[in-house]
């Protein structure tokens, strides 16, 4: 798993990122708590500069290989902090392994649909099937913006 670490201080915080985002995604956080915490963040399997196959990227793999990163680098006391799809993976993390967890920030966390988990897994897969994987990736990422978003973050967010 890439990461970049920086900085010393507790609690160390780890910031895991969405769904198709990367570990850059967090610039700004890292520059702002570097002076005085130690600041982690990673790329997930499949994003950034991590490689990963489509059967390993699950919530259930991301967040064991999130957990394994808190025992690599030997983190204690760590605040998850998750954003979308990462809020789903810190939540994971937690579970593999509490000891090792100080607390968890949830920022907009996902959520693709309601009822039945596997119901919605399929709708998405045949909704990705009717309209290409790219088509389907874009639309879904247009969605999250509204008219007066800066058309520069949206675009390079798309």
């Amino acid at each position: 798993m890439h990461l970049v670490r920086t900085g010393t201080g507790d609690p160390p915080l780890v910031f895991v990122h969405g769904f198709a985002c990367s570990h850059a995604d967090w610039q700004e956080q890292i520059e702002h708590f570097v002076h005085r915490q130690t600041v982690v963040v990673c790329d997930l399997r499949g994003h950034g500069k991590t490689a990963g196959k489509p059967e390993e990227c699950s919530i259930e793999t991301y967040g064991a290989d999130v957990a394994r990163l808190l025992e690599d680098q030997d983190l204690r006391g760590a605040v998850l902090v998750g954003h979308s799809m990462g809020c789903r993976v810190v939540l994971e993390a937690s579970l593999v392994d509490p000891s090792r967890i100080g607390g968890l920030v949830l920022i907009d966390g996902s959520c693709v649909g309601e009822g039945d988990p596997a119901a919605v897994e399929n709708a998405v897969a045949q909704a990705i099937a009717k309209a290409g994987y790219a088509s389907w990736a874009r639309a879904f990422f247009e969605a999250m913006f509204v008219p007066w978003s800066d058309a520069r973050v949206k675009d390079e967010t798309v």
